[in-house]
C-alpha cells in the first residue's frame, strides 16, 4: 500500500474570484442523479475581504441509487436544518490577520 492510499483526498472547486469550495467528494455533474432534494436553510454571509455579501444555501440531496426509508430522510433533513457556522476561507484568513495586527 502506498502512502497515497492512506491519505485523505479533497476536491477544490473555485467559483469566481472569491469563493472556493472544498469537498471530500465530487459535485454532481447531472441533476438526474438526484432522487430527492430539499432546501434546509438560507442565510447571509458578509465577506469583507471581497467587499461582498453572499448567501449560504444549505440543502439535502439523496442520489437516485440510494433508497432511504422516509424516517431516515426526515432525520437527515432535521440535522441539515442546523445553520452551518463554518466561515468562508478568505473570511477566516482576514480575521486571523486582523488579530495579529492588534
Amino acid at each position: 500500500m502506498s502512502s497515497l492510499d492512506t491519505q485523505t483526498r479533497l476536491s477544490v472547486y473555485r467559483i469566481g474570484d472569491c469563493h472556493v469550495d472544498i469537498k471530500r467528494g465530487p459535485l454532481i455533474s447531472l441533476t438526474k442523479q438526484i432522487e430527492r432534494f430539499e432546501f434546509t436553510a438560507i442565510h447571509q454571509i458578509d465577506i469583507p475581504s471581497c467587499g461582498e455579501t453572499m448567501q449560504r444555501v444549505q440543502a439535502l440531496s439523496i442520489p437516485s441509487q440510494l433508497h432511504l426509508h422516509y424516517w431516515t430522510f426526515d432525520y437527515l433533513l432535521e440535522r441539515a436544518k442546523k445553520i452551518n457556522g463554518t466561515s468562508v476561507p478568505s473570511l477566516a484568513k482576514s480575521k486571523t490577520s486582523d488579530n495579529k495586527t492588534e
